[in-house]
């Protein structure tokens, strides 16, 4: 499945974040090329305890199935 803007994803939180390896959720805001799966995104963390994620950090962001590499982002499972 290919991603497309607007969809909501995981995404693993980079070392430099406090809660590196968390997985929050994000919307694709923006694909790199057709067919591509890198991708730009605005994560979602809780602002009120967390520092924010800046949107440089977020931009040509590649799939990991797996959700286990940092600055990743994956498909969220559906119930």
């Amino acid at each position: 499945m290919l991603p497309t803007i607007g969809r909501t994803v995981g995404y693993v939180l980079p070392v430099t974040h406090r809660r590196a390896g968390e997985i929050v959720p994000a919307v694709i805001t923006r694909i790199f090329s057709e067919g591509s799966t890198t991708v730009q995104l605005t994560p979602f963390v809780d602002v009120a305890n967390d520092e924010p994620v800046a949107a440089h950090d977020c931009s040509s962001v590649h799939y990991d199935e797996h959700a286990k590499t940092p600055r990743s982002w994956h498909w969220l499972a559906r119930f």
